[in-house]
């Protein structure tokens, strides 16, 4: 039918828009909705509540400088440091960070992603959220990569078939997992029911035959 014909079309080119970008304008894009600030301020909000770090207010000083590394445990799909100047943002605003990976990259166990610089009160507030997101990131990327590769196998370095995502994500947690999916060597679905129509049995169960 010409209707399901313009629906798919419809489809495709909204996947296209965000698939055709790379991945800093991807985040670029994805973080334009305002869900990723959400996100971290929610973060932050459960896990420092309204006192703050109060083990950090007994034992550390305030003024004193730290540094700190993040490192790969395992052979990884490097995903999530697109993240961390919005994270600094929000949660250490006198932190610098200093990339030495890329998203997307596919590194070896032991490899420094980034180094962080700042006062030890924020780095301590800043860590255990990011490493929550970039290990949860780097994880889809990496299975990403992992079925990717598998199709490579099966069907040959010729093979034009996408790997595709869905709307099946954690809430609130959409827009990053979709860019993990990227990535890994994925590609992006419907970003939510906003950005495409695809009609699917739950839809035609409620119609009659004439329609």
């Amino acid at each position: 039918p010409r209707s399901r014909e313009m629906a798919d079309s419809f489809a495709a080119n909204a996947c296209n828009k965000v698939n055709d970008l790379s991945l800093p304008d991807l985040y670029k894009n994805l973080a334009s909705t305002g869900l990723v600030q959400r996100l971290l301020e929610l973060a932050r909000d459960e896990d420092l509540g309204v006192q703050g770090d109060v083990t950090c207010k007994v034992t550390l000083e305030e003024s004193k400088d730290i540094q700190a590394k993040v490192v790969s445990r395992a052979q990884l799909v490097v995903s999530g440091l697109a993240i961390i100047p919005d994270a600094i943002e929000i949660f250490a605003p006198g932190v610098i960070a200093e990339h030495k990976a890329e998203d997307g990259a596919f590194v070896e166990k032991g490899t420094t992603l980034v180094i962080l610089k700042g006062p030890s009160h924020e780095m301590l507030r800043l860590e255990r959220t990011l490493l929550n997101v970039m290990s949860r990131m780097s994880g889809i990327a990496t299975r990403v990569r992992e079925f990717h590769q598998t199709i490579l196998k099966a069907a040959g370095p010729d093979c034009k078939t996408k790997l595709l995502d869905t709307r099946k994500t954690t809430p609130g947690l959409r827009v990053l997992e979709k860019y993990a999916t990227r990535c890994g060597g994925g590609y992006c679905h419907r970003l939510g029911l906003h950005d495409a129509v695809l009609i699917k049995d739950n839809h035609l169960s409620g119609l009659t035959p004439t329609q």
